[in-house]
């Protein structure tokens, strides 16, 4: 081969012969370097080439690979289609599970619904089995990790990883402690709603049937339900039991409300009427010739809660006396009962009123044949022939109702014909209570909507009811006939006890209750209350009450108010009410008198020794152990005192008549020696008597 490489030709000696360095062990010259490296970069070249040809080629193939998995994929319907995109759809991402065992329930349940609800986004085992490790933190990612590190085939097995998942961190037990808990639920003052759904939680947890579980539903209800529901055909299925408890609770908590609303009314003024025009009345110094604006419901509630003003919000005084109200000529109508005459004439002071003077309106007390006692007030027109019920307030407090024989019309003053047409609905007989007054009757139903009761001529003529004027008072006759004929008839007869002894037969009404629920007559030895002279009168707050409380305190005053052993009050002072529990399990009614106490002159009555007591009965053989039923109700407040008494509560503030537990000072008198006469010597008795007077004591310091 010749070699074109450039050569220097050095200078010799003619006939010296000159060859290439390639061909000679001498070092290379430059131009031959520059040979070398271009052919080696001529060889990477084609290399690249070879590769960029081997890479094409596979792209082809994967290319045709992609096509065929998408044919097919499109020969499959698409169960997304009408779904929602997979960034919008609306099942929230779950929280990760840390492996505590109470939240794995909901994780695990709501890990599968947004597994369901993408299904697109999870198109194998792996995906799906990655989606929930990813959702694993704390113990529960510790758990995972060496599935993960040892590449376990539990990661392409989504059904076998959650079995795996749910025997890790589930609850083995939970049907066992289901059973344990729905055996032990009980609905108790919670409301059917509240018990319905944990039962429905305790049951999916269970393998019973619908029957076992309707009979375990039922023995969890609370009383109040199944006596409704035995008056019913019982359902037969478990929603339809729910669904009918549900009803009736929702009546029972509708008729609670409603009663506590009357509740709250016994006392609340009655708004005057709007129809008399302003400049007729007196502008009272703070209005600065505007209406007073109303007091919101709130603060109306806080005022009474903290005994204040309802006017000015001041402490020691009411509205009805408030220092920055003018005066209003005329006095406010007082009602007087007068009951029979062995009882002695009481009067039954309701205090001043706000009601304008030309509207008298009386308390009253419904009590609707099988429906709650229902406390409103009534007004006495002498105006209407008939006695009406407003219909709303029918309506509203569910009272039953009867058609009239005959249509009433009922005609305005001038003689027209009402607009409403004539009446053709009356109440069933009811019973109807004002004060000591109670008789049966039945009312019109016509549309008042400014009164709920109007008591007209008819039971003005049939009481022969006398109003005094001049002392706004309403007087009943002494007795009166009518109410208690009519009483009588309604009232259930009381057979005689069977157990009581021929020998005592004789005194067959000193056994017998009524007499203990009748209000005693004022006698020498009435309990009296004596305050210090210039003490302040105590101002105490309301005690929070619990809901069994509420009700026990509801019953009390029902009852009270019905015997006449207490009334409504408008004391300046007032003593709040607590409970406290007796052996038995029942509620006792308290009043915390120890304000009213300090101010109380003590009576320093001698107590008799027990030594002496113990002489006179020495050697008897004979005793007789007798429970007075109701003792201290048995002696009156002294006439003046009832207001030193008042107790306030939730419902209003009410006075005593008859003694209370709580007073200091308070015992029944010695047998045997007169209260005004303390010195004097008792008479010998060949019969030994021993009055072990109960004590009194504080319930908040036993």
């Amino acid at each position: 081969a010749s070699c074109f490489c450039p050569t220097i030709v050095p200078v010799t000696p003619p006939g010296s012969l000159t060859v290439c360095s390639r061909h000679t062990r001498t070092p290379p010259s430059l131009g031959c370097v520059r040979e070398e490296a271009m052919a080696d970069q001529a060889a990477a070249l084609v290399a690249l080439a070879q590769e960029n040809q081997a890479l094409t080629h596979t792209v082809q193939q994967l290319n045709d690979v992609v096509a065929a998995l998408q044919q097919r994929l499109d020969a499959f319907p698409d169960p997304g289609a009408d779904a929602p995109a997979p960034g919008k759809y609306p099942v929230a991402l779950p929280e990760k599970f840390d492996g505590t065992l109470a939240s794995f329930p909901m994780f695990f349940a709501q890990a599968k619904l947004y597994i369901q609800g993408r299904a697109r986004n999870f198109p194998d085992d792996r995906t799906k089995v990655h989606f929930l490790i990813s959702l694993l933190k704390d113990q529960a990612a510790k758990w995972a990790l060496p599935l993960l590190r040892q590449d376990s085939p539990l990661l392409t097995d989504y059904v076998g990883f959650c079995n795996h998942l749910e025997t890790v961190f589930g609850n083995p037990l939970k049907e066992s402690q289901a059973n344990r808990a729905i055996r032990q639920l009980r609905q108790d003052k919670s409301t059917a709603a509240a018990y319905a759904t944990e039962f429905r939680l305790l049951a999916q947890d269970l393998s019973w049937n619908d029957s076992a579980l309707r009979d375990q539903y039922l023995e969890g209800l609370s009383d109040e339900i199944l006596d409704q529901l035995a008056m019913m055909d019982r359902p037969t299925t478990l929603d339809a039991l729910i669904q009918r408890s549900l009803q009736i609770d929702d009546r029972l908590e509708d008729r609670r409300q409603a009663r506590d609303h009357q509740h709250s009314r016994l006392l609340a003024p009655v708004l005057p009427s709007r129809s008399t025009p302003t400049a007729e009345l007196p502008v009272e110094p703070t209005q600065l010739g505007a209406a007073r604006p109303r007091l919101s419901p709130s603060e109306k509630t806080r005022r009474r809660e903290g005994n204040l003003c309802l006017y000015c919000g001041g402490s020691g005084h009411y509205a009805r006396s408030c220092p920055k109200k003018m005066p209003v000529a005329g006095k406010p109508p007082t009602l007087v009962a007068e009951g029979p005459s062995n009882m002695g004439s009481q009067s039954m002071q309701e205090g001043p009123s706000p009601v304008e003077l030309r509207h008298l309106m009386v308390p009253v007390r419904l009590y609707p044949p099988g429906e709650p006692w229902i406390l409103t007030q009534a007004l006495v027109d002498s105006g209407a022939t008939r006695s009406y019920m407003d219909a709303a307030f029918a309506a509203h407090h569910q009272v039953p109702l009867q058609n009239k024989p005959e249509p009433v019309q009922v005609e305005a003053i001038d003689g027209r014909l009402l607009r409403s047409g004539a009446v053709t609905r009356e109440t069933q007989p009811l019973v109807l209570c004002l004060q000591q007054h109670r008789e049966v009757r039945t009312l019109d139903i016509a549309s008042m909507p400014r009164f709920p009761l109007v008591l007209g001529m008819d039971w003005l003529e049939a009481h022969n009811v006398q109003i005094d004027w001049v002392n706004r008072t309403v007087h009943f006759p002494d007795p009166c006939p009518h109410a208690l004929s009519e009483m009588l008839a309604a009232a259930p007869t009381e057979e005689a006890v069977p157990t009581l002894p021929a020998v005592y037969r004789h005194y067959q009404d000193v056994f017998e209750e009524r007499g203990a629920d009748q209000l005693p007559p004022h006698r020498s030895f009435d309990c009296g209350i004596d305050l210090q002279p210039g003490a302040p009168l105590p101002v105490s707050r309301l005690y929070s009450l619990t809901e069994p409380e509420r009700e026990a305190l509801q019953d009390f005053l029902r009852k009270n108010l019905e015997r006449g052993f207490i009334r409504p009050s408008t004391s300046p002072t007032a003593a709040p009410v607590l409970f406290v529990k007796k052996k038995c399990g029942e509620l006792r009614l308290c009043h915390d008198y120890r304000a009213l106490n300090k101010i109380t002159i003590p009576d320093r009555y001698p107590l008799p020794l027990i030594s002496e007591l113990l002489e006179r009965v020495q050697g008897a053989q004979m005793f007789t152990k007798l429970d007075l039923r109701g003792a201290y109700n048995l002696i009156r407040i002294r006439a003046g005192d009832e207001w030193k008494t008042a107790s306030g509560t939730r419902y209003g503030q009410f006075e005593y008549l008859v003694m209370p537990f709580g007073l200091c000072e308070n015992r029944p008198p010695e047998p045997g020696v007169p209260p005004d006469h303390p010195q004097a010597e008792p008479k010998a008795d060949p019969v030994g008597v021993v009055l072990f007077p109960v004590p009194v004591s504080d319930p908040l310091h036993p």
